[in-house]
């Protein structure tokens, strides 16, 4: 894992768990605040992306995920429509 992913997270507020060849970003909100983490995680996703392309790696949007976590009650209130990552 290199710093600069460390930093893209960060400018974009975003949490990131990293392992040997697999990183994990992930944001905190309350349900009327889905869009906005949302939007900053897609951010986040779009500027790793070209990072890694300008350092000859690779993001393979086919094994990204995003996957919502709370109780049923703030499940319910997701009404944020799925999302799509381009390869």
């Amino acid at each position: 894992m290199n710093l600069d992913v460390l930093k893209i997270a960060a400018n974009h507020e975003v949490c990131i768990h990293a392992y040997a060849d697999d990183m994990q970003t992930y944001a905190s909100c309350a349900a009327r605040d889905q869009q906005t983490a949302t939007d900053r995680l897609l951010a986040c996703v779009a500027d790793i992306d070209k990072w890694t392309s300008s350092n000859r790696l690779k993001l393979y949007a086919n094994k990204t995920e995003f996957i919502w976590l709370g109780t049923r009650q703030q499940l319910a209130k997701v009404t944020v429509l799925p999302l799509l990552v381009k390869d």
